[in-house]
């Protein structure tokens, strides 16, 4: 048995993943979609995502501002990822905050969480599933970052 592939997931590819909770039209690519449903719902141990904690904070902070949307949020997003077998939750470790003082963003600007998704794929050596521009911008013009799937 192949040990699994491990991805980082940014706030865009969660609000793409669930577009319905969030009424927006999905934003990854389908090959992107493909390899969250996969690790999600379909087969166990083959793919790990990999989820900073600031990504479900900044959902928060953009949708969760009523009580109805903030339920939703947690019911069909939050429990769902935090229970399944493929997915971790990754808190904001000291690791993580050393890596970020690696990031030189004078080029492309990066918001703080942004950073923090940036500098937990560069800790971990795992792709990023992502189309904010930003990011993709910043990993291509730094090697630190493994990779990007858009």
């Amino acid at each position: 048995m192949n040990p699994p592939d491990h991805y980082i997931v940014d706030t865009v590819t969660i609000v793409s993943a669930y577009a319905d909770i969030f009424k927006n039209k999905p934003k990854v690519s389908k090959k992107a979609t493909h390899i969250i449903i996969k690790a999600l719902y379909l087969t166990p141990n083959e793919i790990i995502l990999h989820i900073p904690s600031v990504v479900f904070i900044e959902i928060g902070r953009i949708w969760g501002k009523n009580r109805e949307m903030a339920a939703e949020i947690y019911s069909r997003i939050f429990s769902r990822m935090k229970d399944a077998e493929n997915v971790e939750i990754v808190g904001i470790e000291q690791e993580v905050l050393e890596c970020m003082t690696e990031i030189d963003d004078s080029v492309e600007r990066l918001e703080i969480h942004d950073k923090i998704i940036v500098a937990t794929a560069m800790m971990y050596q795992y792709k990023i599933i992502t189309c904010d521009e930003n990011i993709i911008k910043y990993a291509a013009s730094n090697s630190q970052v493994p990779g990007i799937i858009q």
